[in-house]
């Protein structure tokens, strides 16, 4: 099989360091912290939202199955 990797043209590796450029710009700056505690608290938040739902589904869910 045989890759042909002029297909994209300029464009693919355009886009790719576009991309790393971008990462490499928001590793360097304060705002990660700031975007990582959010995410944290994000991920805290639905866990506990989805635990609350498999406690009450266990509590109020069908009786009709046997165990």
């Amino acid at each position: 099989m045989m890759y042909r990797f002029d297909m994209n043209g300029p464009r693919a590796s355009f886009g790719c360091g576009l991309v790393l450029l971008l990462l490499g710009l928001i590793l360097l700056t304060p705002l990660i912290d700031f975007l990582i505690e959010i995410l944290g608290w994000i991920l805290v938040v639905l866990g506990l939202i989805g635990l609350v739902l498999a406690v009450l589904s266990w509590m109020f869910g069908s009786r009709n199955r046997e165990s």
